[in-house]
């Protein structure tokens, strides 16, 4: 073990300063005007909440994401429930599509959350 220290040791150093100078080189990215950051904030911030509007009543989904509410249920499998999903997730875009244009200011990450959003939303559910 101890002959192994001395070369991890080496290893390590070596591929911090490989990390240093690719970091140090590459030209820092211009940061985005106040109005395009806030913009994108309120964008991430209404998305963040839909996505825990809808896992609220999707236990298993809150399980997968380490949640431990609702731990000792299980999803709703009925048309009931589809027919109320489909509502609300008719509401939250509906809702999206008032509040935030497509067109600039969202810029970057902005646009790339909202397009598939729009996209999967705009599909509906097949009938069983």
């Amino acid at each position: 073990m101890k002959l192994h220290l001395p070369l991890a040791a080496a290893l390590l150093a070596a591929t911090a300063g490989i990390a240093f100078a690719q970091n140090s080189a590459a030209p820092a990215p211009a940061p985005a005007p106040a109005a395009d950051q806030s913009e994108d904030a309120r964008l991430t911030a209404f998305l963040d909440a839909a996505f825990d509007e809808q896992n609220a009543t999707n236990p298993q989904t809150l399980t997968l994401l380490g949640s431990r509410q609702l731990y000792d249920r299980l999803n709703d499998y009925t048309d009931a429930y589809r027919t109320r999903q489909l509502a609300l997730e008719e509401r939250q875009l509906a809702e999206m599509r008032r509040r935030f244009n497509p067109a600039p200011p969202i810029a970057g990450a902005g646009t790339i959350s909202r397009r598939p959003t729009m996209a999967a939303r705009s599909a509906t559910f097949p009938s069983s």
